[in-house]
């Protein structure tokens, strides 16, 4: 059968926890920098950035589906770390990360997000 939370440990709950330790970088006043949500049954951990290409303000859509530090990193092509997003203790769920551009060369850049098991890579262009 599926597991589910015991009582008193709602997703909610958790989440707020969870927020409690995690500072998102670069956050747009008045945005909740996570929302709670189940992911999708068979669903990876996934980042998805909009727009694409992106010219200024951005936001990485991050699918978290282990508990455990995690840590995010925007990185140019040749490997070396823009900008630390990320690196905290996070909780399965979707996490909204807004971040901006508008400082960085025009160019091929890479969000890297590393958990406990896994490393996932997306593409970011940035235009001007």
């Amino acid at each position: 059968g599926e597991h589910s939370a015991p009582p008193g440990l709602s997703c909610d709950r958790e989440l707020e926890h969870a927020q409690r330790q995690v500072e998102f970088h670069h956050l747009t006043p008045g945005k909740s920098p996570g929302q709670c949500q189940r992911p999708m049954p068979g669903a990876g951990a996934g980042i998805v950035v909009t727009p694409q290409p992106t010219t200024g303000p951005t936001t990485a859509d991050l699918t978290v589906v282990e508990r455990g530090q995690t840590t995010v990193q925007l990185t140019d092509v040749t490997g070396r770390v823009v900008s630390v997003m990320v690196d905290r203790f996070l909780v399965p769920g979707t996490y909204h990360v807004p971040f901006t551009t508008d400082t960085l060369p025009a160019g091929t850049y890479f969000l890297v997000m590393t958990t406990p098991t896994d490393r996932i890579t997306r593409r970011v262009d940035v235009a001007k």
